[in-house]
């Protein structure tokens, strides 16, 4: 072998002892000597012997094929990453196709080159191929001959040292001429495309990518594992190397801890994407493993320069970071597979119970295309695809193929579906695929629209080809496999920090061959898919109110306590003994216990970290006090899905009973008769009692009686209720009172998120309802759901708070109603509705302590759909026309903080009215009672009637004709009078023609002015940010007049608009005009039809009600003449005899 290059990079010791010590001085020494890895997750069980074989082409001097420069970047990177490794020996060749099959499969060939003496084997044996290729595996040498990687593997297969060692086949060759790029990053290729196609340019009938999801069967030996640095018919890119090498090498040097070969895997794919993304252009990298000995690699970095983590995994975010938290499973299983159906059903019930897909069921392909490549798929962040049929290979070209329908398909029909050109979809985000052999013995793929891609709030940029994770289970029983693996994975709380990719393995080395098909895992998924999904939206927040003090806990507080047996005694004892961390899960690769922040502590009570040796003896000889949890919130907390949510947490663990199915009194009723046939209830056993205040009298009597017979056998009880069940439970049992946190800004921004807001509405949105004083409506998991589907969200500007309490109000009635009384009669629901909105008017009437409407002793029956207070009080108070004026309300002897909550609410209902009537086509335009009669405001006060009709008339006159400027030349002559007075004033202060009294007086007068605007008109009568008396409000006012700019009332109106709707045509300085427009521009023109609009509904009725704004708006074309321009003309002139015209200009 003349072209044989034996590069003799070997490091071996002869003891153990010295090998460990190496291994342990890595720290101190960046090129110590290392270890590659170790087999079976056993440190000790070290790999004793690497062999790497590097087979490269350069094509030295062959034109456009000349890749010299690349190969020799890549067998040097290679070498220097692996030629300091413990026990490893590397060489390299670029010899004649039939000399490399040779070196591979001779036994006596491979032990020469690689000097193995005696009995030595290599445990792990790499190959890495670096060279030009093409389609099926073909793999080309600069001597004008070839071979395929199906050659390589048949040769390895027949040396009979590799027998038992793993096999890690690299490959770095183009497998076809699609050119791969990373759609919605790069608009256009850097570089001629001659001669290959653009993945965005492909048609569904390209028949080239037909084959990129192709998937066939390794011959049958186990222990391989083959990379290769793209996936059919695509192309291979280099740049001072290929990137599969670089990303390859990378990551080996970057392992900051002892990663499983699964995990290393992805962490290749992921440096590769890395690379594509830096590009804008690449390829998609593939894996396949079939069953193998378990190799871990060896932690290599130990400079604090390794990978980190959390960046490895899937975030759940679009580019522009909305959240993808909505998952799609499709379910296809064959019609004659009655053997499995069962089983089928099961795991589709724990892909909903664990990780909740979405699951919906195909009959073939067609319905199976179709809702892949639904549009709503778009919002989704995962999908999983799980075929449940015959599995076989085609003989002649080694293809797997399903059994659809009657017809069998090669699996890459089914697979294009998750791909572009066929979707767009699932670009770039994670694409699950099993496929589960059944022991029963097509329609085809016709699109003919070429794809667009559209960059959404959705997309996340990738590669078309890449995120396909696929596991194929070959035997008879895979379904019964694949559930048991599962439900082993959840018992053991693997999920709380396993991944999908760990998972698949796990099941893969479970799996066993059948009909000449090896089971395996094919992946071009480059990130991490952790098993435990980002928790659905509950709150963040709680507090814990316990004999020693409350407490703020988190979410994962209480999945902790609810997950073991006896928790409720564990924290019970936890309480005797003053300790207030939860810790009594124990969970794979915890951290340590986390304390919660306490928040009303007694004094003398130590705070410290609360460690369970025991389970069980321990904890119950120590228990001094038996506590039942109770959950107390509102209504629209997210109460029921808190519970629901811990439930399914607890399931995993415990034998779990929850009550909350629609029909309360159903499920009640038997878990009180299985108490009444004396059926034991153990410490096990966890029981979730949602919403027990809606049980009738007669059944809540009864089911009372049984809680307190579970609660003196201290059988671990959760109950949530409203507050009113809070003080007959807690005469019961011992309790602890769980009460559920407003949601923080971060969850409320993120929740809206998932409903499709970008950031900036959702700023919009929350800071129109916060200045409507209105956060309460969002303040609650129930309502902002209701919220977010409120139509006029659209432009935040435009809500209306008393249009969206009819929104949320009847969402939150419909929701109730669909959910418990869906199968209820038309009329009955009727009549059941009616109860409703009149039960909660009546709580409405009771907050607002109407003794005349409502008893003081009456209650209120029935059961609340939403929590009745503040806002929405005022909503409902306002709605049954309890009252109807300004002066109504200041009548009535209620906190000044209703009144202005009911205030807030007659004027937006007002704003409502006046704006639907100016909407109504072809009529005339009213006069003011005219007007008020026909929108129901008669009465109402005569500011007010003006603010109806200017906002209707400026709304009809908005939709009659588009808004023109329209220059007020009184004001620009006068603003430029003004200034060039200004001008001609400064002169004559600079020429000492103006007394220095004069120019003192001047910079008094507008400091003194100045101070009204600040003080007076923005800070005490705008924002409200302090108190003043009246001597006080006297002086401003008149400072403010002097200034003329506007009577109080009318400046505080244009900033308050400006401020609710900053930045829009209402806004009276909208600085998206201009610099100009926002300064002085919007003096010298007619005010936008938004600005009257929209001003005309800002509550001004503080200013209303005071008589010193009052009085200035009434006498203001007087006051301002003579303070303004008289008074400070003629005081110079009569104190210091100043000349009147320079008195005047200065």
């Amino acid at each position: 072998m003349d072209d044989l290059n034996i590069s003799i990079i070997a490091t071996e010791m002869s003891s153990e002892a010295k090998r460990k010590k190496m291994h342990r001085n890595n720290s101190a020494e960046g090129n110590a000597v290392r270890e590659i890895g170790f087999w079976d997750k056993a440190v000790a069980a070290a790999v004793r012997l690497t062999c790497i074989l590097i087979i490269h082409y350069n094509y030295a001097e062959q034109n456009k094929k000349d890749r010299s420069k690349d190969d020799s970047a890549d067998c040097d990177r290679i070498k220097k990453t692996f030629g300091t490794c413990l026990n490893t020996r590397v060489r390299d060749t670029s010899g004649r196709s039939d000399e490399v099959l040779d070196l591979i499969g001779n036994e006596k060939e491979m032990r020469n080159i690689f000097n193995l003496n005696g009995d030595q084997k290599p445990e792990l044996f790499m190959v890495f191929i670096m060279t030009h290729g093409g389609s099926d595996g073909l793999l080309k040498t600069h001597h004008g001959d070839q071979f395929y990687v199906s050659n390589v593997l048949e040769h390895l297969q027949r040396n009979a040292s590799l027998g038992d060692a793993l096999k890690l086949l690299v490959v770095s060759a183009c497998r076809g001429n699609i050119q791969e790029e990373v759609l919605y990053r790069r608009e256009e290729m850097p570089f001629d495309v001659q001669g290959v196609i653009l993945s965005s340019q492909l048609d569904i009938k390209t028949f080239q990518n037909l084959n990129a999801t192709q998937i066939k069967s390794v011959p049958g030996m186990e222990n391989i594992v083959i990379l290769s640095s793209c996936v059919e018919s695509t192309t291979s890119p280099r740049a001072g190397g290929t990137f599969l090498i670089q990303s390859f090498c990378n990551a080996f040097e970057r392992l900051e801890r002892d990663v499983d070969l699964e995990e290393f895997l992805t962490r290749v794919l992921q440096l590769h994407d890395e690379k594509n993304k830096k590009y804008g252009y690449g390829s998609t990298p593939e894996y396949k493993v079939v069953k193998h000995r378990r190799l871990t690699f060896s932690r290599q970095s130990f400079d604090g320069k390794g990978c980190k983590e959390e960046e490895g995994s899937y975030s759940w975010l679009s580019d522009v970071q909305t959240p993808l938290l909505k998952r799609d499973a499709h379910v296809y299983l064959n019609s004659a597979c009655h053997s499995t159906r069962e089983t089928v059903n099961l795991i589709k019930k724990d892909l909903r119970k664990i990780f909740n897909f979405d699951v919906k069921n195909h009959g073939n392909l067609e319905q199976l295309q179709s809702s892949v490549g639904d549009q709503d798929g778009e919002k989704a962040g995962c999908i999983f695809m799980l075929i449940v049929t015959t599995l076989s290979m085609n003989v002649t070209t080694g293809e797997l193929c399903v059994l659809i329908n009657g017809e069998t398909m090669p699996m890459k029909s089914v697979m294009n579906t998750m791909i572009g050109p066929t979707t767009a979809n699932w670009i770039g985000k994670p694409k699950i695929c099993v496929f589960l052999n059944t022991s029963a013995v097509t329609d085809t793929l016709d699109i003919d629209a070429a794809r667009k891609y559209s960059r959404t709030k959705y997309t996340v940029s990738g590669t078309i080809h890449s995120g396909l994770l696929t596991l194929i289970l070959p035997q008879s029983d895979a379904p019964n496999l694949f559930l048991e693996t599962l439900k082993d994975v959840a018992a053991t709380m693997k999920i709380e920090s396993g991944t999908f990719q760990q998972f698949f393995h796990e099941v893969l080395q479970k799996a066993s061959t059948a009909n000449d098909i090896l089971p395996m895992i094919v992946s071009t998924l480059p990130r991490s898919l952790e098993m435990k999904f980002p928790k659905p939206i509950v709150t963040d927040s709680f507090r814990m109110m316990t004999p020693k003090g409350t407490f703020i806990v988190s979410l994962t507080d209480l999945e902790r306590l609810v997950s073991m047996a006896g928790a409720i005694k564990i924290w019970s004892n936890a309480q005797a003994e003053g300790t207030f961390a939860i810790d009594a899960m124990p969970r794979e690769g915890s951290k340590g216990a986390n304390p919660m922040t306490q928040i009303d502590e007694p004094s003398n009570t130590e705070v410290e970290v609360m460690t369970v040796e025991s389970e069980e003896n321990e904890a119950e000889e120590q228990v001094t006090e038996y506590s039942v949890f109770l959950v107390v919130a509102e209504a629209g907390s997210g109460k029921s899905h808190l519970a629901a949510h811990l439930a399914k947490f607890a399931q995993n663990r415990r034998l779990v009973t929850l009550l909350n199915e629609p029909d309360w009194s159903k499920g009640f009723k038997a878990l009180h008769e299985e108490y009444l046939n004396n059926q034991p209830f153990g410490t096990y056993q966890v029981f979730f009692l949602d919403a027990i205040e809606a049980l009738d009298e007669e059944l809540l009597e009864k089911v009372l009686r049984m809680v307190q017979y579970l609660a003196e056998n201290m059988v671990d009880l959760w109950i949530f209720t409203r507050p009113e069940g809070e003080a007959r439970l807690r005469g019961l049992f011992p309790v602890t009172v769980i009460k559920i946190n407003d949601l923080s800004m971060e969850i409320k921004k993120e929740f809206l998120q998932q409903s499709g807001f970008n950031d900036a509405k959702i700023e919009k949105v929350l800071r129109r309802i916060g200045m409507e004083h209105a956060g309460d409506l969002v303040s609650k998991v129930g309502n902002l759901e209701k919220v977010s589907s409120f139509q006029e969200l659209a432009d935040p500007e435009s809500i209306n708070i008393y249009e969206l309490c009819t929104h949320i109000f009847q969402e939150a009635v419909d929701s109730y109603m669909e959910e418990r009384y869906a199968s209820f009669t038309k009329t009955r629901r009727e009549t059941l509705m009616d109860n409703i909105k009149k039960n909660h008017s009546k709580r409405a009437s009771i907050y607002f302590k109407e003794d005349q409407d409502i008893n003081a002793n009456e209650t209120c029956t029935g059961y609340d759909v939403i929590h009745v207070a503040n806002t929405m009080a005022a909503y409902l108070f306002v709605k049954n026309d309890k009252v109807k004026s300004i002066d109504q309300i200041d009548e009535m002897k209620i906190e000044a903080g209703k009144k202005s909550c009911l205030k807030r609410m007659i004027d937006s209902k007002k704003y409502k009215a006046a704006t639907q009537s100016a909407m109504a086509p072809n009529l005339p335009s009213p006069t003011t009672a005219e007007y008020l009669a026909a929108s129901g405001l008669a009465g109402a006060s005569k500011t007010t009637a003006e603010a109806a009709l200017e906002a209707a008339h400026s709304a009809q006159q908005q939709q009659q004709e588009p808004y023109r400027v329209q220059l007020v030349w009184r004001n620009i002559i006068a603003f430029i009078y003004l200034h060039l007075g200004a001008v001609y004033g400064l002169y004559l202060v600079l020429t000492a023609q103006a007394s220095f009294l004069t120019f003192l007086w001047a910079l008094s007068f507008a400091s003194l002015s100045a101070m009204g605007i600040t003080a007076g008109a923005h800070r005490l009568w705008s924002h409200r940010a302090y108190k003043a008396r009246w001597p006080l409000r006297v002086f401003l006012a008149a400072l403010q007049t002097m200034a003329f700019q506007n009577d109080i009332r009318e400046w505080v109106r244009d900033h308050r608009v400006h401020h609710k709707f900053s930045e829009t045509h209402a806004d009276p300085h909208n600085a998206s005009r201009g610099f100009f427009f926002s300064h002085v521009g919007w003096l010298l023109c007619r005010k936008h039809p938004d600005v009257r609009r929209k001003g005309a509904a800002v509550d001004l009725s503080d200013l209303d009600a005071d008589p010193v704004v009052v009085w200035q708006r009434r006498t203001y074309l007087v006051l301002m003449p003579l303070l303004c321009f008289v008074l400070p003309v003629w005081l110079p002139c009569r104190l210091w005899n100043e000349n009147a015209w320079t008195s005047w200009s200065v």
